[in-house]
């Protein structure tokens, strides 16, 4: 799709681009020692037609109908539209926060709780449309499991949200109309340039409008993409009616917004990661927890103090914590039994738990 399919593309349409001269000869763009009208041609003619059924057309044919016949058993899109505003059982994993479960219920019961390492389930009453796309993401895994054979075809979708899972279907035709497309018109011509524009302001729309990607900065960088292209193709246009070459000093400012516009893509996600990492350090990082239980120095059964030496270790896998402080549920601070680390910064915490249980403070 990226690199052969264009190719043998312009190769396969080459071969009907002839130019018609004043009298009456025909040769072929490419090669103009090759005489479009000689029997000699008429097989390799026939042979482009033969490819371009394969390649051209054969290809985007064929991602469309594994992709229906996929859609035809709902395994792409759930249904991500009509969960919008619907209601919803969700949790996360302990360990990656990334990685979320939902259940469906039209009754409203809670579902059973599952195995070790999930958080606990929280309802969701009306689902908003970033929550819709991932619950309709997860049903959408769950049928990929079950049937390998969709799972085969993923690369295909998996990077765009359920509902556009047909959107590679667009994108390799875009790439055609801007490659081979371009074989049937004379190169550097006005018309092949503005036809260019024309298609590219047509895509920039379609991707705007649908914004397919499932994360958020890839709709941004394909957007930039397609704002680049259309400059790109604008300074072509520009440069067919000498426009950059009236002074001087407009050649040297043109030159200069061109290679902006080219570093576009490039230099919009790397601002976007610089502000990302920005406002990771900004975020304050949990070093200290103080844990209220009665299982420590000696309080409680054994089985109670296996749980809040489960409960320590998460949070210091979840939240790279470094120092654990132990406390009796229900003493207070002052009397942290003998042997405690002291922490001057406990007051004003938070506190996970409570009663006999394990307990949870966090101190940043």
């Amino acid at each position: 799709t990226f690199l052969i399919l264009p190719t043998v593309s312009i190769q396969i349409f080459s071969t009907f681009a002839c130019r018609e001269f004043d009298d009456g000869t025909s040769y072929l763009k490419v090669d103009y020692s090759i005489d479009c009208n000689a029997p000699s041609r008429n097989f390799y003619w026939y042979y482009a037609v033969l490819m371009g059924f394969v390649y051209p057309v054969g290809i985007p044919l064929l991602y469309y109908v594994q992709l229906r016949n996929a859609q035809k058993k709902t395994y792409l899109d759930p249904g991500q539209k009509a969960l919008v505003n619907k209601k919803a059982w969700k949790r996360q994993d302990n360990n990656n926060k990334e990685k979320v479960e939902f259940q469906m219920d039209e009754e409203g019961a809670e579902p059973p709780a599952g195995e070790e390492g999930w958080g606990a389930w929280e309802v969701i009453e009306s689902m908003t449309e970033e929550e819709a796309m991932q619950c309709a993401i997860y049903f959408r895994s769950v049928l990929e499991e079950k049937h390998m054979q969709v799972k085969r075809i993923s690369f295909l979708y998996s990077a765009y949200e359920p509902w556009c899972y047909y959107f590679e279907v667009i994108e390799t035709v875009r790439k055609l109309f801007l490659t081979a497309g371009l074989i049937f018109f004379n190169p550097g011509t006005g018309s092949q340039i503005v036809f260019s524009l024309l298609f590219s302001i047509a895509s920039m729309r379609v991707y705007a409008h649908y914004s397919p990607f499932i994360k958020s900065d890839q709709d941004m960088i394909a957007e930039a993409a397609q704002w680049s292209l259309f400059f790109i193709l604008f300074g072509a246009l520009l440069i067919r009616v000498n426009v950059d070459n009236e002074s001087l000093q407009d050649k040297t400012f043109f030159d200069f917004m061109m290679v902006v516009v080219n570093f576009m893509p490039i230099l919009i996600p790397m601002l976007q990661q610089l502000a990302i990492v920005k406002r990771m350090k900004s975020v304050p990082v949990l070093k200290t927890v103080i844990v209220q239980t009665s299982t420590f120095f000696g309080y409680g059964e054994a089985a109670e103090l296996n749980a809040a030496t489960k409960q320590i270790d998460a949070l210091k896998q979840q939240f790279g914590v470094t120092n654990i402080l132990p406390q009796r549920a229900g003493e207070p601070d002052e009397e942290t039994p003998s042997g405690a680390l002291m922490n001057p910064m406990r007051s004003g915490g938070t506190v996970l738990g409570g009663g006999d249980a394990a307990g949870v403070e966090m101190k940043k």
